[in-house]
C-alpha cells in the first residue's frame, strides 16, 4: 500500500510539473512568431506613438524627459521630417515586408532620439516605444543625420561683424540682466571649494600648494 500511494504521489507531482513547465514554455512563446520567409523566430514587440507616451505622462514630466514641450516637439519634427522619410525608409514598401512587428513612424525616431541626448536609458526606450535596441540607436542617428541635413538648422559663428551684432542683440533681448555685447555662451559647473589649511593637509597627507580646483565649460 505505502509503495502504491509513493508512485501516487511521484506520478502526481511528475504531472504537476510538465502543466507547469508548458505553461512556461507557452508563455515564453506568446511573445514571438515565426517569420514565414526565414522560418526564424522573431519578437513580438508592440509598437507605440509618440501621442500614447505623452497621453500616460503628464505635460510637466514630458519637458523635464525631452528637454523642450508638447508643441515644440512638433515644430522640431516638421522641419526635419522630410529627410527623416527618407532615411528612414518609412515609404520603401519593399523595405516594410521585413519589418515584422510594423513600420517605426519616424516621430517616434525623434522622440527616441531626443530622450537619448537626455540621458534616458536605451534599454528603457526599447521598452517604451516597443522598438529593438538597434533600432535605438538608429532613431539617434537618423535624426543627427536628418538635422544636418536642414539648412536652417546648420549652426556656424560668423565671422560677419554684423552678423555677430544680430546675435547680440538677440542675447539682449532675452537677457534679464541687459548684456548687449553678448554673442556666444558658455555652459559648465564650477564647484566651489574652501582650500583646506596646511594642518588639514598634514593630517590627510595631501600637499596644500598642490590642491586644485577644477571647472568644467563647453562651449555653446
Amino acid at each position: 500500500m505505502t509503495k502504491l500511494t509513493d508512485y501516487s504521489n511521484r506520478h502526481k507531482h511528475h504531472v504537476r510539473m510538465m502543466k507547469n513547465i508548458m505553461l512556461s514554455y507557452h508563455e515564453l512563446h506568446k511573445h514571438t512568431k515565426v517569420c514565414k520567409t526565414t522560418r526564424r523566430k522573431i519578437r513580438v514587440r508592440e509598437r507605440r506613438s509618440v501621442e500614447e507616451m505623452y497621453n500616460i505622462i503628464c505635460p510637466f514630466i514630458w519637458k523635464r524627459a525631452y528637454r523642450m514641450n508638447y508643441s515644440s516637439f512638433w515644430k522640431l519634427y516638421s522641419k526635419i521630417k522630410y529627410h527623416l522619410y527618407q532615411l528612414c525608409n518609412y515609404d520603401d514598401d519593399n523595405y516594410v515586408r521585413y519589418v515584422h512587428n510594423g513600420r517605426i513612424h519616424p516621430s517616434v525616431r525623434l522622440a527616441v532620439a531626443l530622450r537619448y541626448f537626455a540621458g534616458g536609458s536605451p534599454y528603457d526606450l526599447l521598452v517604451h516605444y516597443g522598438i529593438s535596441l538597434c533600432q535605438v540607436y538608429d532613431s539617434v542617428w537618423y535624426v543627427v543625420s536628418a538635422i544636418n541635413m536642414v539648412p536652417d538648422m546648420s549652426i556656424e559663428y560668423p565671422t560677419d561683424v554684423e552678423d555677430q551684432r544680430c546675435i547680440a542683440k538677440g542675447f539682449n533681448e532675452k537677457s534679464t540682466a541687459g548684456i548687449d555685447n553678448c554673442a556666444g555662451a558658455i555652459d559648465g559647473i564650477l564647484v566651489w571649494m574652501t582650500m583646506p589649511t596646511v594642518e588639514e593637509c598634514r593630517a590627510s597627507n595631501c600637499d596644500a600648494l598642490k590642491f586644485f580646483v577644477v571647472g568644467n565649460t563647453n562651449m555653446v
